[in-house]
């Protein structure tokens, strides 16, 4: 799970609890793929635990949740957080 990202450094929980960060790549960019009109999902390095992946979707809509929307929907707020987050590096690495 994606906890935070502050000026490219993704900091991550994993499933088995540990904690790690990767960093994203200077100069990185989202990579689109005409074949399926999406673009490339990005991998996390590995957990140095347990050696689980986290993929983060380069495709989520980038419309902003208002609370009603989250209340009738019944969406975690660590998974609003995540959202937010990920929307972040979605328009950092458009640019």
């Amino acid at each position: 799970m994606l906890l935070k990202q502050t000026n490219g450094v993704l900091f991550l929980r994993c499933n088995c609890g540990n904690e790690y960060n990767h960093s994203l790549k200077t100069g990185q960019r989202l990579k689109f793929k005409t074949e399926f009109n999406q673009f490339q999902n990005i991998p996390a390095n590995p957990c140095p635990n347990c050696g689980a992946v986290e993929v983060f979707n380069m495709n989520i809509e980038d419309e902003e949740l208002n609370l009603e929307d989250i209340d009738e929907i019944n969406m975690p707020l660590k998974e609003v957080n995540q959202r937010h987050y990920v929307l972040e590096i979605i328009r950092d690495l458009k640019l």
